[in-house]
């Protein structure tokens, strides 16, 4: 987040993002645009069904269905490639997990991931070139994330929520439960609906109500120009 000092205007989801921006010398006006990834999904829904219905292996119906979407190398460091592997060995047979690496992660490890997709052929699945999250959700069960955004998107869904780090301090954190790989099993097995009755609220500060966009797009003409 420290490069966005340097903005001189900024688009924010909601105000939980306000307060997490670090200290800037000049002023720079922000703008709340909501969810605009979820309502875009929605207006849209029938094209991405046929997509993912496309792009989805065929799952076991008794089989509990994880999503791993972590987040890319970073200054953040949030992800970590040896995690990951550690993850895939250790992942319980008697569970299907589906990995949706981020774009910049495929650029950079190609090659890396599609050894993997060979080693696990079967067992793991992996998704690419779908850069939309939200068609997903329905089809899975439970999430593991980071420091991944997804993880606030996650929350609109109700279900289960794991973290491989809890270290930083971020409110997300008390969402879920941490994820343990030596006790993989056990640790997904956890309710992950930790401070459940506090989710609504803080979804709602997370992702204001959608804008109009020609207002907001006049908005920020007008400001582009001053």
């Amino acid at each position: 987040l420290s490069a966005l000092k340097k903005e001189n205007h900024l688009m924010l989801y909601g105000t939980l993002f306000k307060s997490r921006l670090p200290p800037s010398p000049k002023k720079q006006p922000y703008f709340l645009v909501g969810n605009y990834r979820k309502q875009y999904f929605e207006k849209h829904k029938e094209f991405y069904k046929k997509l993912i219905e496309d792009a989805l292996p065929i799952f076991k119906k008794e089989k509990k269905t994880v999503f791993y979407a972590p987040t890319w190398e970073d200054r953040e460091k949030g992800f970590c490639l040896k995690r990951a592997e550690r993850l895939f060995k250790a992942f319980p047979k008697e569970l299907q997990l589906v990995v949706k690496f981020h774009p910049n992660t495929w650029e950079k490890r190609e090659l890396l991931i599609l050894s993997w997709k060979c080693t696990y052929e079967g067992s793991i699945f992996f998704l690419e070139n779908l850069p939309d999250i939200f068609p997903f959700f329905s089809y899975f069960d439970a999430y593991i994330g980071d420091t991944s955004s997804i993880a606030y998107d996650w929350l609109l869904t109700e279900k289960p929520l794991y973290f491989f780090t809890q270290k930083r301090n971020r409110q997300i954190f008390d969402y879920g439960e941490k994820l343990s790989i030596k006790n993989l099993q056990s640790s997904l097995c956890k309710s992950a609906y930790k401070n459940n009755e506090k989710r609504r609220s803080f979804v709602e500060k997370a992702f204001a109500k959608n804008p109009c966009w020609k207002s907001l797009k006049a908005s920020l003409t007008a400001v582009s120009h001053s």
